[in-house]
């Protein structure tokens, strides 16, 4: 999805106001999302939280 955005992920980290290494983890599976997460990546992508949770569209 960040990328369907055009954003980096250090552009993303900034709008989500995250660190670029903790979005490398998320991307790699490294690290399970929480709550707080997701609605910071959601706010920094410009979406609803629930679109980072669909499976499979």
């Amino acid at each position: 999805m960040r990328v369907e955005h055009g954003l980096t992920q250090d552009e993303l980290a900034d709008r989500a106001d995250m660190d670029a290494a903790e979005i490398r983890r998320l991307e790699t599976a490294r690290r399970d999302p929480g709550v707080r997460v997701l609605h910071r990546l959601a706010e920094g992508l410009g979406v609803p939280a629930a679109d980072l949770l669909r499976i499979g569209d």
